[in-house]
């Protein structure tokens, strides 16, 4: 039977108001998001593949950020389980990233396992 779990990353912002260089790296952070994530009620949220993909971008704004504010954190990046209704429910009411090929990968997903579902039913 086909699991109705999907392991997803999740980034939330976590700095305040910022002005001068933190906040243009800020900026760059929401530039790589926009274009490689999907912006949900819950933060934003991308495939474990671009997860991959993008960790190094991440971590270089992350030190960048750090480095320019005395060790502050810019965002908090989690691996989360949730099940495949939940993921289809939370993008319905979300925005997709700029990127058309990675907005398809987790449309791909979901789209495979309704096929995977319904066949094994």
């Amino acid at each position: 039977m086909a699991s109705d779990i999907i392991q997803v990353c999740v980034v939330t912002t976590v700095a305040g108001i910022l002005t001068g260089r933190p906040e243009s790296i800020r900026r760059k952070l929401y530039r790589v998001l926009e274009s490689m994530s999907w912006w949900t009620p819950l933060g934003w949220i991308m495939d474990l593949k671009t997860c991959n993909e993008a960790m190094q971008k991440l971590q270089a704004i992350a030190e960048e950020f750090a480095k320019e504010t005395n060790g502050k954190q810019l965002f908090y990046l989690a691996t989360i389980m949730m099940s495949y209704k939940d993921l289809e429910r939370l993008m319905q009411y979300s925005m997709e990233p700029a990127n058309q090929e990675i907005a398809k990968r987790l449309k791909k997903i979901l789209e495979v396992h309704k096929e995977l579902a319904e066949f094994l039913m």
